[in-house]
């Protein structure tokens, strides 16, 4: 699939806005008062940290799809591994280091909030930090304490690949429902604040947007569900409904949250792909989303420092939204992180990501249809092993042996 389905840039832009209304608006102690303005527009956003849940599932069927269509060719895992590492690691380098030399440089007491219980230094450059979080059960300083999510996808980027290669495409496949809902269960099982940042407990928002990859893939059953696609947008309205309802209500989603929000984002984005270049989704297309959409990734990743830096300088302590200054600063807060992010993916990222787009794939090593196999899952004929034979132990071995030549 090399098609570029610009709606899915609008999907990221709705996801990033989220979350920073999350952290800059929602999460920012105040004052509200029942039945106040400020109270019913609050109440609409107490959902909104489910954006990263979005981005879960957004990055599950990309990057699912990407593995899908690739992990039968030559240095599939050395290229795929490459350009994953020009995308992420140059904007997470460059905060680590911001990070270590501000916090040098700065009076820590002043900016407390984005420099308090720092996790080691060692679990950010290893990927590791969301489970030293669970481990101590917080986030840490806020400079870094987002990073946590970019933990769980990298780990999921690791392991997929290699998933996918060791057990056979068929198997892999067909066990995306059953660790969708073993996800479920481990957080019934093992319940606290790690089930929030570590991976195996998280893994259900990415491996339904690796399943919509799977289903988009496949000609029968994709084309069953561009018959009856009015049936799947009644679904997700009836899901975004009781959504709403159950944001108004005291007890919320309880332990079935992030479950809830895998589905009902795994719908939306089945809905979005039913529907793409349709009336339906032109918001989707609209310059404005796309343009969030496009500098999603620097987003997130810089406004928290900027808010805790713009914040400690002209007021220090903790970010709040109690009077009109506050606003004015979380304001200015939120335009200076849309000016880096921008600069950042037009320069510094732009850079990287160029060199990771000159690594191809190489052919494929056997003659294997992605959506013949996707096809099988829902049909009796079994695929010849002699056709899927590049999935063996063996080739993980190759793969590997030749990741570095």
């Amino acid at each position: 699939m090399t098609k570029r389905i610009k709606e899915l840039d609008g999907v990221r832009g709705i996801a990033i806005l989220m979350v920073v209304v999350w952290h800059f608006v929602t999460c920012r102690p105040k004052e509200l008062m029942p039945g106040s303005l400020l109270y019913n527009l609050h109440v609409p956003t107490t959902a909104f940290w489910s954006g990263v849940d979005l981005f879960f599932v957004l990055s599950g069927f990309l990057i699912g799809g990407i593995i899908l269509d690739n992990h039968t060719k030559q240095s599939f895992l050395k290229v795929f591994w490459i350009r994953r590492a020009c995308r992420i690691l140059p904007v997470l380098l460059l905060l680590l280091f911001t990070c270590w030399i501000t916090g040098l440089l700065l009076d820590r007491q002043q900016f407390l909030w984005l420099y308090r219980d720092l996790m080691p230094w060692w679990t950010y450059s290893t990927f590791t930090q969301n489970i030293a979080m669970g481990l101590n059960d917080i986030y840490g300083g806020q400079f870094l304490g987002i990073t946590w999510s970019l933990a769980v996808e990298e780990q999921f980027y690791l392991v997929a690949p290699l998933a996918i290669l060791f057990f056979r495409q068929k198997v892999f496949l067909r066990s995306l429902i059953p660790m969708i809902l073993a996800a479920f269960v481990l957080r019934l099982a093992f319940p606290g604040f790690h089930t929030e940042v570590n991976t195996i407990f998280r893994m259900d928002s990415l491996l339904a947007g690796v399943l919509v990859a799977a289903l988009y893939r496949s000609n029968i059953v994709w084309k069953n569900l561009e018959d009856n696609r009015n049936v799947t947008l009644a679904a997700f309205l009836c899901l975004l409904v009781a959504t709403g309802g159950l944001i108004l209500r005291e007890s919320g989603f309880g332990l079935f949250k992030f479950s809830w929000f895998a589905i009902l984002y795994a719908t939306f984005l089945t809905v979005v792909l039913l529907f793409q270049s349709s009336r339906l989704t032109w918001i989707l297309r609209s310059k404005f989303l796309c343009f969030f959409g496009a500098i999603a990734y620097g987003f997130y990743m810089y406004h928290q420092a900027v808010l805790g830096f713009l914040y400690g300088w002209l007021r220090g302590g903790t970010p709040t939204l109690l009077n009109f200054g506050d606003f004015l600063i979380i304001t200015a807060a939120s335009i200076i992180s849309i000016g880096v992010s921008w600069i950042s993916f037009k320069t510094y990222e732009s850079y990287f990501l160029r060199i990771g787009s000159r690594y191809k794939f190489g052919r494929s090593k056997v003659h294997e249809d992605p959506p013949v196999v996707v096809n099988r899952l829902y049909h009796h004929n079994a695929v010849p092993r002699n056709r899927l034979k590049n999935t063996k132990v063996s080739n993980v071995k190759a793969q590997m042996a030749k990741l570095w030549h």
